[in-house]
């Protein structure tokens, strides 16, 4: 029985000998894969880091072409001001016009009456016909061209509008990104 127990002694020496390295590489093991993890966690920062300040990088430059359209948007609608009072005062100008038509259409027929101061009367009237006609012919001109303005600013700032909303639809996906790329992070990082 001496010998037994001698024998069992050192069994359950050798066991615990088996047992504690058998620790010490399963601490290892803990060790290396917490060493991984951290290693991970750094990189992870790093990358979060680099996005946070694209991200920025990249609100200032839509933050700046919003203000660019702003200001556009601002000179059109002055622009549009100035053509709206130049489409006024060409309207007043024809209201002149027309009054002074009708107020030479009456001294017309009033010197019709007095024949003798007439021909010469008529002839001063046929000039600034002419000339009206002329104006209108120039009003008719710059409308014209008011109107071509008008439609060459109205294509730019819907060129410009689309443009932002493609720039906007740009961000929007980056921002999906980064959230993914968060979250996907996150969750690692929680296991």
């Amino acid at each position: 029985t001496a010998d037994i127990q001698l024998l069992t002694a050192g069994l359950d020496h050798e066991n615990f000998g088996f047992k504690f390295s058998q620790l010490e590489r399963q601490h290892a093991e803990v060790v290396a894969n917490l060493q991984r993890t951290m290693d991970t966690l750094t990189k992870t920062d790093h990358t979060v880091a680099r996005l946070g300040d694209e991200f920025v990088g990249n609100k200032l430059t839509v933050q700046s072409i919003l203000q660019e359209l702003g200001v556009k948007t601002a000179d059109n609608m002055n622009s549009i001001a100035e053509l709206a009072k130049a489409q006024q005062r060409h309207g007043d100008v024809l209201k002149d016009t027309v009054w002074r038509t009708d107020k030479a259409e009456r001294d017309h027929k009033r010197l019709y009456e007095q024949q003798s101061a007439t021909e010469q009367e008529v002839a001063g009237i046929q000039g600034i016909n002419k000339v009206t006609v002329e104006k209108l012919d120039a009003h008719a001109q710059e409308h014209q061209r008011t109107r071509s303005d008008l439609a060459s600013l109205n294509r730019e700032a819907d060129l410009g509008l689309t443009q932002l909303r493609g720039d906007m639809g740009t961000t929007s996906a980056m921002l999906a990104k980064l959230s993914n790329r968060f979250d996907a992070c996150n969750h690692n990082i929680q296991g």
